[in-house]
């Protein structure tokens, strides 16, 4: 029985060093929505492509394949944390 326990909290702390805090989420979302407000002019009221290019963008400099869904889903978790009516403007 205690081989079990200890067994079921080495499975659970490695299953939280896997996960994203919070904060880390948070900030990574920031980085997101920067990145496709200021390096893609993406504007979310418009039809757009941005989340194709980011994904052609990751094969051509990082030889690294990201699935276009893949780039939406995170692309609109930040987008919605982070809306355009939040920037600041000069």
């Amino acid at each position: 029985m205690t081989l079990r326990v200890s067994q079921l909290e080495n499975i659970q702390q490695k299953s939280n060093e896997n996960n994203l805090q919070e904060t880390e989420k948070k900030s990574l979302f920031k980085i997101i929505a920067t990145m496709a407000y200021d390096g893609y002019g993406y504007d979310p009221t418009k039809n757009s492509d941005t989340h194709k290019e980011i994904s052609e963008a990751a094969t051509k400099l990082l030889g690294e394949n990201i699935h276009t869904d893949t780039v939406r889903k995170w692309l609109k978790q930040a987008i919605d944390r982070y809306p355009k009516t939040l920037l600041k403007t000069e």
